[in-house]
């Protein structure tokens, strides 16, 4: 999607927050337009992860997730909204610490500095391949802090092996999955797909989850389609 002047623009800002090892890391953070600081209640937030080789620039620069924003804000299709997106290659893809980031020094960050709701159903976390397999890795551990999920062209289903997973927790938020019609992120062999996910969602009597294929591949032509999806037809329903 591309810009549309006849819309009113958010603001995309940049800041340092002190991340997981001590040192200063850079979040991107789309502010949508009218922003009030003050206002009474607290903004919705969405956390949106890139993929392999990406940064927290990627999800803006490529997916112009911005102007999408704009726009179904600007229709009234979903409430203003901040989104917050992250470097997650700064980690090496070990999902513990990125979860550690993200709920003990990027959530705090922003709780701090911005106005944003403080409550489950306040938060969502979505993300792009490498970040589709962090969002369901998230998923898995924090279930009953985000009110919502979006796994996006791959996936894990590390952390529901690993024994500590509560089933009812699982159903209590909105879960999409979608991917590329061509994506190899969809369908194939091992966990990686999101297909496999959705399969032992299934099996554990987990059947309540939106599940999309759009036109395109592992690329920047799917991945503002599905950030779209999930923006009108999930959040804050």
């Amino acid at each position: 999607m591309m810009k549309d002047e006849n819309v009113p623009a958010g603001e995309v800002v940049y800041a340092d927050y002190t991340d997981v090892k001590g040192n200063p890391a850079p979040l991107a953070i789309y502010l949508p337009y009218g922003y009030d600081k003050s206002r009474t209640e607290g903004y919705k937030v969405l956390y949106l992860s890139h993929g392999a080789g990406g940064s927290e620039m990627e999800w803006f620069s490529s997916g112009n997730t911005q102007y999408v924003f704009d726009k179904l804000i600007a229709n009234q299709t979903i409430e203003p909204t901040i989104v917050v997106t992250m470097n997650n290659t700064n980690y090496s893809w070990e999902l513990p610490v990125i979860r550690e980031n993200i709920m003990k020094h990027i959530i705090p960050f922003m709780e701090e500095n911005y106005n944003v709701g403080k409550n489950p159903s306040d938060r969502a976390f979505s993300g792009l391949s490498m970040g589709g397999i962090t969002t369901s890795y998230m998923y898995s551990k924090e279930a009953d802090n985000f009110g919502y999920f979006g796994i996006l062209s791959g996936s894990t289903q590390t952390g529901l092996d690993e024994g500590d997973v509560n089933v009812d927790s699982l159903k209590k938020p909105s879960v999409m999955l979608g991917a590329g019609c061509y994506d190899f992120g969809l369908t194939g062999d091992g966990s990686f797909p999101i297909s496999g996910f959705a399969a032992r969602l299934d099996e554990m009597g987990i059947t309540d989850y939106g599940y999309y294929e759009v036109k395109g591949g592992h690329d920047w032509i799917v991945w503002p389609q599905l950030i779209k999806i999930f923006a009108e037809q999930y959040l804050w329903k």
